[in-house]
């Protein structure tokens, strides 16, 4: 095999090699920002739980227990 045909195939080599590196930094970067979307979406769904439905339970409970409002914080 001659020096030049050996250099090609060392180059196409390296070029495979970091296609490959680039490639599978590339998918794993996207996995970790697939995964990060899912914990801000459950994040959000338990804010919104606390922030919006914590504070109409006491008007939801009046409605059951056929009691005003303010007489839930007593």
């Amino acid at each position: 095999m001659s020096k030049r045909n050996k250099t090609k195939i060392n180059i196409k080599a390296r070029l495979n090699r970091h296609l490959r590196i680039i490639k599978e930094s590339f998918l794993d970067s996207n996995k970790k920002v697939i995964h990060k979307k899912y914990t801000n979406n459950n994040y959000n769904i338990a804010i919104f739980i606390v922030l919006l439905i914590v504070p109409i339970y006491p008007t939801l409970a009046s409605f059951m227990y056929n009691t005003s409002r303010y007489e839930f914080y007593r």
